[in-house]
């Protein structure tokens, strides 16, 4: 009974990445703390434990989406368990610049075949788009070489933040199996 304690509360490292703005931090101390607080642009990364929910426990690594930042990304990469994509869902500005992101983060050695979820987060907001324009957009129907996951979250209300995480979690479990 211990041993499968141990077993199934294995702790995966996974990377949160994405463009500047999106609230990767926020989303993460809202996941740990359990409540929003005021961030400040991450310079490097945060590195936090958390605990989800029940079962799941990831080591997330939340890196700066500055431009400046991106160069020195991949240098997390490896061993890398699975990742999460934030999107500002209010930014459609941004969206194409995101999915050139996030296809670059694809195509690395490293994180091949990774699995992934992306988060729309800010959809609790009036002009966030909706889910379907997000995915046309960042043209996550065209990836076919690994498991990903759309989520649509609020950092701010917590809506769908525990889902990504399950969702994740499942993922890398499944491709561990392979």
């Amino acid at each position: 009974m211990l041993l499968n304690k141990f077993k199934s509360e294995k702790t995966y490292r996974v990377l949160m990445l994405g463009l500047e703005q999106a609230g990767k931090t926020t989303l993460l101390y809202k996941i740990k703390l359990g409540e929003t607080v005021d961030t400040i642009p991450t310079v490097g990364f945060n590195i936090e434990t958390i605990k989800p929910a029940d079962n799941i426990i990831f080591d997330v690594w939340d890196g700066g989406g500055a431009k400046k930042y991106r160069p020195i990304m991949r240098y997390y990469f490896q061993n890398c368990d699975g990742f999460f994509f934030i999107v500002d869902s209010t930014d459609r500005d941004h969206f194409q610049e995101a999915r050139d992101v996030l296809f670059n983060i694809l195509q690395d050695e490293y994180m091949d075949p990774v699995p992934f979820v992306v988060i729309a987060n800010k959809s609790d907001l009036c002009s966030a788009a909706k889910s379907d324009e997000i995915i046309e957009q960042l043209n996550l129907h065209s990836i076919s070489n690994r498991s990903w996951h759309f989520q649509s979250t609020s950092a701010v209300t917590g809506e769908g933040i525990v889902e990504a995480m399950r969702q994740l979690a499942h993922m890398i479990r499944t491709s561990r199996k392979k």
